[in-house]
């Protein structure tokens, strides 16, 4: 059985707030979004805390619009991108913008519309915005009859300028529901509903890598010929190693996550995945398991 250990790269922020979303950057930026615990019916925007990589903090308090469903992304330039998963349509043709840009100080820049449904989102090297959609998001729902989000994976500009929009590659069938995404710098993986490829995106081609040997994973790492599946249906933290080969993916077997003390991690919940790295969070502990250190 293959073991893949992490190393410890951060402690939430201690804060008497509940914690609402969290990513790591390309450059291995820890952000987590916290908001003050409430019943009130309109979320407030909230404070991001960025870590500096040493365990500290600097906190940002955000001042504009909040968001029900946050996703959360750092910008190349420090902006900070907050996304709400929901968004509605209405009859006279305009939508909620759900997509909202601040500054390094806390102040509101800019909103626009991503669309309904969104599963995740990456930010690449370039700044580009890589979103993936569910299925309301893909099939329509809040108003949505054709929905942005129709190709279940789109890449908008900083300034919600739609981009590039997923096909398939040959030999695979539309996304229904883009189940996991990685966003690296210059390369995009995806795998999703219904007959879950492995799919990478380099410069706008998508190519098939093979099927993925287990069904419902929800992220995916990669390096070099090895890909990493996180999830399935039955576990969500079953790890499922596979290699790339010339007729598509072979499974390798189980892998085992390991904590830095190289304990097995049974129980742990995904941050993000940026390339070969998969960041997970364990308690407070945000931990890195790196492919290309193995």
């Amino acid at each position: 059985m293959r073991r893949l250990r992490s190393s410890e790269v951060a402690e939430l922020p201690a804060a008497d707030e509940e914690v609402c979303a969290a990513t790591v950057t390309l450059w291995g930026q820890v952000a987590v979004l916290t908001r003050a615990r409430s019943v009130a019916e309109t979320p407030v925007p909230g404070t991001v805390h960025l870590g500096d990589g040493d365990g500290g903090w600097s906190a940002v308090v955000l001042r504009g619009p909040s968001v029900g469903f946050p996703l959360l992304e750092v910008l190349p330039g420090g902006e900070i991108l907050v996304v709400d998963a929901r968004c509605r349509r209405y009859r006279d043709g305009t939508a909620d913008d759900n997509a909202h840009v601040f500054d390094a100080s806390g102040a509101h820049v800019r909103s626009f519309c991503l669309g309904d449904g969104i599963e995740q989102i990456g930010v690449d090297a370039a700044g580009s915005i890589w979103v993936a959609y569910f299925d309301e998001g893909v099939f329509g729902n809040l108003g949505w009859s054709d929905p942005l989000g129709a190709a279940g994976l789109v890449r908008f500009a900083d300034d919600g300028r739609r981009l590039w929009s997923f096909q398939p590659p040959p030999g695979t069938d539309m996304i229904a529901d883009c189940y996991a995404l990685n966003v690296d710098a210059h390369t995009t993986w995806l795998c999703y509903y219904t007959d879950f490829p492995v799919v990478r995106v380099t410069d706008g081609r998508a190519q098939l890598l093979g099927s993925a040997p287990v069904r419902g994973s929800r992220a995916l790492v990669a390096c070099r010929d090895e890909v990493v599946l996180v999830g399935s249906y039955d576990d969500p933290c079953l790890l499922t190693g596979c290699e790339l080969a010339a007729d598509g993916l072979r499974e390798q077997g189980a892998t085992v996550l390991l904590d830095p003390d190289g304990a097995p991690l049974s129980l742990f919940r995904v941050v993000a995945t940026r390339g070969s790295r998969l960041y997970v969070r364990d308690g407070r502990r945000i931990l890195c398991a790196d492919l290309a250190d193995r």
